[in-house]
């Protein structure tokens, strides 16, 4: 599987947070799983590690392991978001969504509003495939 991880997945994920469920781990942890992560979801972060919001146990930059591919904001998916239904209010929420439509990526999220558009989505035992 070609998983897009949401913010709060990643941050669950590398502390160890049991928030993220045993399914989701092994998912995570299965070495046939390519693992994505939108540059995003590191701004976010930064933004809620500024305010205090977030606190990580080593520095921004040494946060994200290797074996997680970064994709980068691409024009594509900022255009995408001018056909995206207005479900989800939260910007980078909206370009993850926009994101894992462009690159045809499963999103591991808990997030309900993710459900309300039409994109591979898994959380758990919980898997919804888009149209």
């Amino acid at each position: 599987m070609k998983i897009l991880l949401d913010t709060h997945t990643l941050i669950w994920f590398l502390q160890g947070n049991n928030q993220l469920g045993e399914k989701n781990k092994m998912i995570l942890t299965n070495p046939e799983n390519t693992k994505f992560l939108s540059i995003v979801s590191i701004w976010e972060m930064a933004l809620k590690i500024n305010s205090g919001k977030l606190i990580i146990s080593q520095p921004l930059q040494n946060f994200i392991p290797q074996q997680i591919k970064l994709i980068n904001l691409n024009l594509r998916y900022i255009y995408q978001l001018s056909v995206l239904p207005f479900h989800h209010k939260d910007p980078f929420d909206r370009l993850i969504i926009a994101t894992s439509l462009i690159e045809d990526l499963i999103i591991m999220s808990i997030d309900e509003n993710f459900e309300k558009y039409n994109i591979n989505l898994i959380w758990n035992e919980k898997i919804k495939f888009r149209n």
